[in-house]
This record gives C-alpha cells, sequence and structure tokens, in this order.
C-alpha cells in the first residue's frame, strides 16, 4: 500500500518552507529548555538535553546531514508507518511505535534519559508531520536534515 495523498492536513505543511517551519517549531521547544536550564546555572542538565558533543570528520558530518535522515525517514516513516498500519494498527499506536523505535535507534547518541526523550520527542513529531501531510516525506526528511546539520554545527561549537 502506498502512504495516502491529498491535501495535508496542516494546510501550512503544504508551502515549501513547512520543513524550515516544522524545524523551527521542534528547535524552539528542544533546544529552549537546554539553553534555560544553562543561563540559569544547570549547564549539565542543559548538556543531557541535547546529543551527545563529539569530534566528527567531514565524511562523517555529511552522513548525518544527508545520508542518515534519508534512511531513517524512508524506514521509520514511510515504510514501517505503512506496514503498521497495513498491519491493522491504528494512528496512535503507529506514531507510538515508530517514536520508540526510532528513539531506541539512538540509543548511542543520547545523554542519559534526557537525550532518550528528545529522540522520543522528534520521533514523534517527524511520525506527526509525515502522518498530517498525508504522507509527503519532504516534510519530515527536511525537518530531520535541518535539526541533524543543527546538531553537527553544535557539535563542532562544543568540542
Amino acid at each position: 500500500r502506498s502512504p495516502p495523498t491529498g491535501q495535508a492536513k496542516w494546510a501550512w505543511l503544504e508551502s515549501p518552507a513547512a520543513p524550515v517551519l516544522a524545524w523551527l517549531l521542534f528547535a524552539a521547544a528542544a533546544v529552549a529548555p537546554a539553553g534555560l536550564l544553562a543561563v540559569s546555572g544547570y549547564p549539565e542538565l542543559g548538556r543531557a538535553m541535547l546529543p551527545a558533543a563529539q569530534s566528527i570528520s567531514v565524511a562523517r558530518a555529511a552522513e548525518l546531514v544527508v545520508l542518515a535522515p534519508l534512511e531513517e525517514e524512508v524506514f521509520f516513516r514511510a515504510w514501517l508507518m505503512t506496514v503498521l498500519e497495513d498491519i491493522g494498527f491504528g494512528g496512535g499506536a503507529v506514531i507510538a511505535v515508530s517514536t520508540a523505535l526510532f528513539a531506541l535507534w539512538h540509543l548511542d547518541s543520547v545523554n542519559g534519559s534526557d537525550g532518550l526523550l528528545l529522540f522520543a520527542i522528534f520521533g514523534s513529531w517527524l511520525a506527526l508531520l509525515y502522518r498530517q501531510s498525508n504522507g509527503n516525506l519532504q516534510v519530515p526528511l527536511g525537518v530531520h536534515m535541518l535539526w541533524n546539520l543543527s546538531v553537527v554545527l553544535a557539535r563542532l561549537s562544543l568540542v
């Protein structure tokens, strides 16, 4: 079964700027609490809410920004969500399973349970965007690429 097509349930997702807008919404929601904790004297808690900082090569950075989001969106959104719906899972269960597996896939990238929570929230946001855009993979893919680019740039500034 192919993903649903047609008009997006959220009209703004039809805009060419939808990936940027969706990324900005997530980045504000994800980074703002970490930043507030850091400036409030709790930088260790702020860092725990973000992906682990580490040195990365140019090749690894390119893989994180381009290849990883493409692979993950095709698998976790386009394929997995469609298969789960085909075997009878309801909408909420489809998003929950996709989200849980996406978060677990990123266990090696987290700084404790707060980092895992970030990946669960991000995975559910991507799944929701995919669902609300009627299966338009460009929206979650663009958001995922922009988020990973943000993380790569943040890693470079933190190392």
